[in-house]
């Protein structure tokens, strides 16, 4: 959590940034092509290599960097989602049909979850 508004500037800019390089990542895994394909890696080093001075955020920064290969696996299977949180999309399904239902029912049938 930034504490100061030049901290606060800093997030503010990353994540513009950093939505704009996804929505670029879409586009390129709708329309794959080498030249763009390198051209985001050049953008990943440019963004993830970042300095503010703010220290959580810079840590943050370096550790998205080492994970490049991992974030950047669409431009080499453009057919691979965006999103690869496993754990994320194991439960979906679960959480989709406890809404449906209306949550769980205890034995006595008393709704305990919404």
């Amino acid at each position: 959590m930034p504490a100061t508004p030049r901290q606060v500037k800093h997030v503010e800019s990353l994540r513009e940034l950093i939505w704009l390089f996804y929505k670029l990542l879409k586009d390129y895994q709708r329309h794959p092509s080498s030249r763009a394909a390198r051209a985001l890696q050049v953008r990943f080093d440019r963004i993830f290599s970042m300095r503010t001075g703010y220290g959580d955020l810079d840590k943050l920064l370096a550790r998205l960097k080492r994970r490049k290969a991992e974030l950047l696996m669409v431009l080499e299977r453009p057919e691979i989602p965006l999103h690869t949180n496993a754990s994320e999309r194991d439960l979906r399904g679960f959480v989709i049909k406890r809404k449906i239902s209306g949550g769980t029912v205890s034995r006595n049938g008393i709704t305990t979850d919404k």
